[in-house]
């Protein structure tokens, strides 16, 4: 009887956190919006300074630690991304649902860069093909290209082919990493050949948020136990 009581309080009390939740996260979203925002603030003065030192000692630290930022950025791309495609998920206009989708996938994106230059930076270190004081990153941001660069690596698992082929679906949709940082795609002049055209990318139509954040995560997963390892053999 007591087990069964305990299960109905535990319940209600976890679904009354669970209504807590998303009400503030529907807080968020309808406080969250810049153009009425920023009327609240005043206009800028001689005084504004993007960078202001703060004793308060549970605000944020910009570090410069080395250590410290190979670790935390890339986790903090990931957390940002999938926080963005909740928000995106429980907004109730598309201006928004569609909006956060843009940085949602930047981040992720960020996310995977990252990780993979990281982890081929660390194998490169244990094969003695760089030293670790040393960049070690080859200047691409090919999605692509770094998977090619970080396969080289690894042993052949099925794992690894399936990870290919979704690192390879999302570099069809953005090969220059530009894909979810501007709002136009760049073509070739035909008559100088350059890059200077502006283009529309391709309408990718309806994405399947939570089809989209599960693969995500299977992807994080996958990555962490790749850059673990890739540490572990320094």
């Amino acid at each position: 009887m007591r087990k069964v009581l305990y299960k109905k309080r535990f319940t209600k009390n976890a679904s009354k956190l669970a209504l807590k939740c998303y009400k503030y996260i529907v807080d968020i979203l309808n406080r969250t919006n810049a153009d009425s925002e920023c009327l609240k603030v005043g206009a800028l003065t001689e005084n504004d300074r993007i960078f202001t030192d703060s004793n308060g000692i549970t605000d944020p630290w910009l570090r410069g630690n080395r250590s410290f930022t190979e670790i935390a950025l890339p986790r903090s791309y990931m957390n940002t991304a999938l926080d963005l495609l909740s928000f995106s998920n429980m907004a109730n206009d598309n201006l928004t649902k569609d909006g956060y989708l843009y940085p949602a996938l930047f981040c992720f994106r960020q996310y995977l860069e990252l990780t993979m230059k990281d982890s081929i930076h660390y194998f490169k270190v244990y094969r003695g093909e760089t030293s670790d004081s040393l960049l070690g990153y080859d200047g691409i941001h090919s999605l692509k290209d770094m998977w090619n660069s970080l396969s080289f690596y690894l042993e052949e698992s099925e794992d690894n082919i399936i990870v290919e082929k979704l690192i390879y679906d999302f570099h069809k949709i953005d090969p220059t990493s530009t894909r979810f940082r501007y709002s136009y795609g760049v073509g070739k002049n035909f008559i100088t050949q350059k890059k200077e055209l502006i283009v529309p990318y391709n309408d990718e139509g309806f994405i399947n948020v939570v089809n989209l954040r599960n693969v995500m995560l299977k992807l994080y997963r996958y990555f962490e136990g790749i850059n673990g390892l890739a540490r572990k053999e320094r």
